[in-house]
């Protein structure tokens, strides 16, 4: 009898889903994370103080360090590229592409196709192409980490895979098979769990200041609105990103380089202008205004603050500051790095694969590290160990459907495993071979078992004379 379960093939390149979590996680623990916004158990590696609310200032060190590391990179590249420039015969562009030899992948003969053409057309509007979808790509983020602060426990990101499932059989017309459905149906299950930390959220106390929809009950529908335009367009930059690399030809460190270009610009003149603007009377003012000046003002972000802290605060503070933006910047350099390379090399799908196993990854760090403090007064972290379990249950519920989707967990039952990728592959293989080659395929293995040898050497005769027949009418036919 099968196994209801089996393990898919994992490829070597997986390496790069391990280290892009790995780095993202260290990128967080420089800066600082908290769970529902308890300072008390916040994780941060080097604690910078009054520097920590600074999220625009850091934003642009983090661009900075993302244009340092592509232009190093992309440097190596082209030193590399030279190197291999003399072993290559130069040939004329315009070749005829019956003369290319196929390398017998339909991936990679696309892909040659695709350099031809490349090569005739040279993409005049390609600049502007990449400018726009890495300045998307930005502000979209830019979106979200105001979203995240106004509105906790309502990021939904598990229906980016369903987005991105969508658009990709709508733009490319990619069938949704059986057990890609069963996922779309695990996320939802996880997508509700999601909304019970949400529910709890209102009988807090304590959060009554932090969170906008508990003030105002109304602006839930306006939050799941904006989260769900945000995560649409999001899945279409990823496969817009994919596209410029795959079909365009971009290299992976042209990409991180325009992106720390536009993401720096952009936080720089986002920063000036709030650095002028005070909240003033604005309504919930303090759940992202949280920069203070002198004359008690605040501020999303302010350069002026900024620069004056670094009299203010006493030395422990300042070389902390100096050390998490450097050390979680570059973290955050490599992290993004490998976010594009797993579009390069896998598809978009791999790169949404990173929340859950983050998420799950974030929370047994907190539990690991403050988990004694958490646990130790239940009565009075009843709703946040509540959210705690039900955030970390549902996390795990989507790892599971995500390694469902990606194909490494394989459901050998009720036809869900009829078209994953390795029995898609056998089944071709197997309509291809001809009988006359299934026919010798059963002889051998008739003859390694040492059973029915009267009836191998009957097909044996049998298939000579077939091959005979075969060979007669090719001449023939020639």
């Amino acid at each position: 009898m099968a196994k209801t379960l089996t393990c898919g093939n994992i490829s070597k390149n997986s390496i790069y889903l391990f280290l892009a979590t790995i780095f993202l996680l260290l990128y967080k623990c420089f800066y600082g994370y908290t769970y529902d916004g308890e300072k008390e158990y916040k994780i941060q590696f080097l604690d910078n103080g009054i520097f920590s609310e600074h999220f625009l200032i850091h934003q642009i060190y983090i661009y900075l360090f993302c244009i340092f590391l592509s232009c190093i990179l992309f440097v190596k590249e082209k030193q590399e590229n030279k190197k291999k420039k003399p072993e290559i015969k130069k040939e004329p562009m315009n070749i005829n592409l019956m003369q290319i030899k196929t390398s017998g992948s339909l991936i990679n003969d696309i892909n040659l196709y695709y350099r031809e053409e490349f090569g005739k057309n040279k993409y005049k509007n390609i600049k502007r192409s990449i400018i726009l979808t890495c300045f998307v790509y930005i502000f979209l983020e830019q979106i979200e980490l105001i979203y995240s602060r106004l509105f906790p426990f309502m990021e939904f990101w598990m229906v980016e895979l369903c987005f991105l499932v969508y658009l990709n059989h709508k733009l490319f017309k990619i069938e949704i098979y059986k057990h890609q459905k069963l996922v779309i149906y695990i996320i939802g299950f996880s997508i509700i769990m999601n909304i019970l930390p949400l529910v709890l959220t209102f009988y807090d106390d304590k959060k009554q200041d932090q969170a906008l929809y508990v003030r105002h009950w109304w602006t839930i529908i306006i939050a799941i609105i904006i989260y769900f335009l945000d995560a649409f367009c999001m899945s279409y930059s990823f496969i817009k990103i994919k596209q410029l690399i795959n079909l365009k030809f971009i290299s992976v460190y042209m990409i991180l380089l325009v992106y720390g270009l536009i993401g720096m610009i952009f936080c720089i003149i986002y920063c000036l202008v709030t650095t002028f603007i005070p909240s003033g009377s604005l309504p919930s003012s303090n759940i992202v205004f949280k920069i203070k000046d002198d004359n008690n003002e605040t501020y999303i972000d302010n350069f002026i603050v900024y620069y004056s802290n670094f009299n203010k605060g006493n030395k422990t503070e300042i070389r902390n500051e100096i050390l998490v933006s450097s050390l979680g910047s570059f973290a955050f350099a490599l992290y993004k790095l490998y976010i594009f390379k797993i579009i390069d090399i896998f598809t978009p799908m791999h790169k949404t694969f990173l929340y859950p196993v983050y998420y799950v990854s974030q929370k047994i760090i907190l539990i690991c590290a403050k988990g004694y403090k958490i646990f130790n007064d239940i009565s009075k972290n009843k709703f946040l160990i509540s959210k705690l379990i039900i955030d970390f249950t549902s996390e795990i519920v989507s790892v599971i459907g995500y390694l469902i989707y990606l194909e490494i967990i394989e459901l050998n039952f009720c036809d869900f495993n009829y078209n994953i990728r390795r029995n898609i592959i056998k089944r071709e293989r197997d309509d291809y071979l001809p009988p006359i080659f299934e026919d010798f395929g059963e002889e051998e293995d008739e003859e390694k078992g040492g059973e029915e040898k009267d009836n191998s050497k009957d097909k044996e005769k049998e298939n000579k004379e077939n091959i005979k027949d075969h060979d007669e009418n090719e001449n023939e036919q020639y």
